[in-house]
């Protein structure tokens, strides 16, 4: 091979080399990822949120029913932990205990905010407003009854890709259901629903007592002005008269 030939041949090989380079400092751990989900069909995908709210993505075996992550175990169904050592245990008993609390605890603010709209139900005149309150009575009584369900310890899987997947937040070993947290925003948004409702007849009040006052103003001054021109043409025959009496020539302007 001549000079040139030499030359060509280590130019392409620097430019696909560097084309190399350059996808897997931009694309290599999906590369990876892909090889690993190729490599590996029983695997399940795991994503690990922390304190930061970063969420970290592994693909991974379960061993004996769990992942180990930084020497922490999560596990895929928290009712199968007899074989598990006793500190993991411990850690899975106290997740499952907040977790039950957790929800308990929203149960009780579901139930009260639907105590609230059931007595604005009774205080209610308007049938529009109280049918709206009435289908959210109901709405917060089927959330009621969805979260109670989520007290059921179950295996929270779902799936990506044909590949089963688990949530978990770091240091806690039990997966996450997205319909816990689901049910708490479902009721922010029904809060903001019941204010409006709550305020909407208060804003009206206030805009019909504005009205009111004008419309009483308006009249006021019709009447003070109608009282007025009374007044002026009462003067007018008045000076007129005068005049006439003195027999002087009156000319009104």
């Amino acid at each position: 091979m001549d000079m040139m030939g030499t030359i060509y041949l280590v130019f392409f090989i620097m430019i696909i080399f560097t084309i190399f380079i350059m996808i897997m400092v931009i694309a290599g751990k999906d590369i990876l990822m892909a090889f690993r989900r190729k490599m590996i069909p029983t695997g399940c995908d795991v994503f690990m949120a922390n304190s930061n709210r970063n969420m970290s993505h592994y693909y991974m075996k379960p061993k004996e029913g769990k992942f180990v992550i930084d020497k922490l175990p999560y596990v895929t169904n928290p009712e199968k932990t007899m074989h598990f050592a006793e500190v993991d245990k411990l850690k899975i008993l106290d997740a499952l205990l907040k977790k039950e609390t957790r929800i308990k605890d929203k149960i009780k603010d579901f139930q009260q905010k639907k105590e609230e709209v059931d007595a604005l139900i009774k205080t209610t005149k308007q049938d529009s407003i109280k049918f709206q309150l009435q289908s959210q009575s109901k709405h917060f009584e089927k959330i009621i009854e969805e979260t109670r369900a989520l007290l059921e310890t179950k295996q929270e899987s779902y799936y990506n890709q044909r590949r089963a997947a688990y949530f978990f937040i770091e240091g806690d070993p039990i997966p996450k259901d997205f319909y816990e947290y689901y049910s708490s925003v479902d009721n922010k948004i029904l809060d903001n629903v019941v204010s409006r409702s709550i305020t909407q007849p208060q804003e009206i009040a206030k805009q019909q007592q504005t009205i009111d006052a004008l419309k009483k103003l308006i009249w006021f001054a019709v009447i003070a002005g109608a009282i007025a021109a009374l007044l002026a043409f009462s003067n007018s025959n008045m000076l007129t008269q005068l005049c006439q009496s003195a027999g002087l020539e009156c000319k009104l302007v």
